[in-house]
């Protein structure tokens, strides 16, 4: 029989969800808190642990010496890095790190679309200008000017642009869905037709450099 003592130090960035799946004949108890503010208490918190679990905590060198965490076998990191984690420490005791790679897919994407409209409609401008004091916005009764492009002519709609995303990874690829009706990965043309946002790909991470440049 495998017991675990499981200790999650953040839970103020993630809840966690139960049970976990462990082999038959494994057992755990979880400890969860809500965040580990001091040094001493993080070492108190994890003197008997065999799994840590953190988000933006740093377990350095000390910390994951033996006379520290004695039992530790296991770190995950719910975040997509590890550099909160002294490497080199883990290896020397073969305490096994695992994270999350698309821990913020979806965050990450929405606020790269967020940000789009904010810059396309001036969002961050025209909210200062609102709120200025005396206020252009009551004297003239428009503020339509911050809005035109230099030539004067007013901003274009989705769908007058082409969004460019360079690259096309997991990140890359995900704000498709976000923008468009779902259709297959290779009908590009179909997919421009059926979204107001038309989004053009290009991709530019590649497993092996091109033989000619066009």
């Amino acid at each position: 029989m495998v017991h675990h003592e499981i200790v999650a130090l953040e839970r103020i960035h993630q809840p966690l969800r139960e049970p976990f799946n462990f082999p038959d004949g494994s057992t755990y108890t979880l400890t969860n808190y809500d965040t580990t503010p001091s040094r001493d208490l993080l070492h108190a918190r994890i003197c008997n642990a065999t799994i840590i679990i953190v988000t933006t905590l740093r377990l350095d060198a000390e910390t994951l010496s033996s006379h520290v965490t004695p039992e530790l076998q296991c770190i995950a990191v719910m975040a997509t890095g590890t550099d909160i984690i002294d490497l080199d420490a883990c290896r020397k005791r073969a305490i096994r790190v695992i994270n999350a790679p698309a821990a913020n897919l979806d965050a990450v994407s929405e606020h790269a679309i967020s940000l789009y409209f904010a810059a396309r409609r001036r969002t961050v401008v025209l909210d200062r200008l609102t709120k200025q004091v005396p206020s252009q916005w009551k004297r003239e009764k428009s503020l339509n000017g911050y809005m035109r492009y230099a030539d004067g002519k007013p901003p274009l709609t989705c769908s007058d642009e082409v969004m460019g995303i360079v690259g096309y990874g997991a990140l890359g690829t995900l704000p498709l869905p976000l923008s468009s009706p779902p259709v297959e990965p290779s009908d590009r043309e179909a997919q421009a037709s059926a979204s107001r946002l038309w989004v053009a790909l290009w991709a530019c991470v590649s497993s092996s450099p091109p033989a000619s440049r066009p």
